[in-house]
C-alpha cells in the first residue's frame, strides 16, 4: 500500500495537512479510509507540531460532523475520541457551540465524561 510506504519513509507530521485536505475535498466514498489513516498517524505526528496538527484535525472534525453520513459515523467518532485523548479539553474549545455539543455527545457515548468549563 502506498500510504503505508509514505508513513514508514516520511515524517508523519508532514502527511497530516495533505491527508486532511484530501479528506475535506476528496472523494466522499474514500473519506472513512482516509480518516482511519489519519487516526493511525496522529499519535506520532502530534509530538512534532501539536498546534498545527490540532488546527488541521479540527477542520476535518467540523466538516465530518456536519456531514456525518452513516457510513462515516464509526470513523468520525473514533477520530473525535482520538483527538480528544491527544489534545485534551483544548480540542473542544476550538469548536462553536453547535459543533461542541455534537462532539460532547460522541464523547459521552464512548463512556468518557466530558465537562468543560469556559
Amino acid at each position: 500500500e502506498v500510504f503505508a510506504c509514505l508513513v514508514q519513509n516520511f515524517d508523519n507530521s508532514l502527511l497530516v495537512a495533505p491527508l486532511c485536505a484530501s479528506i475535506l475535498k476528496g472523494n466522499p466514498r474514500s473519506k472513512s479510509a482516509k480518516i482511519s489513516k489519519l487516526i493511525q498517524i496522529l499519535p506520532e505526528a502530534i509530538n512534532k507540531k501539536p498546534a498545527f496538527i490540532r488546527k488541521s484535525t479540527v477542520s476535518v472534525c467540523r466538516d465530518c460532523i456536519s456531514a456525518h453520513r452513516g457510513d462515516m459515523r464509526p470513523a468520525v467518532e473514533k477520530l473525535v475520541q482520538t483527538c480528544h485523548k491527544l489534545f485534551g479539553d483544548q480540542f473542544l474549545r476550538d469548536f462553536e457551540q453547535d459543533s461542541r455539543k455534537k462532539i460532547e455527545a460522541i464523547l459521552s457515548r464512548s463512556c468518557d465524561t466530558v465537562k468543560v468549563e469556559f
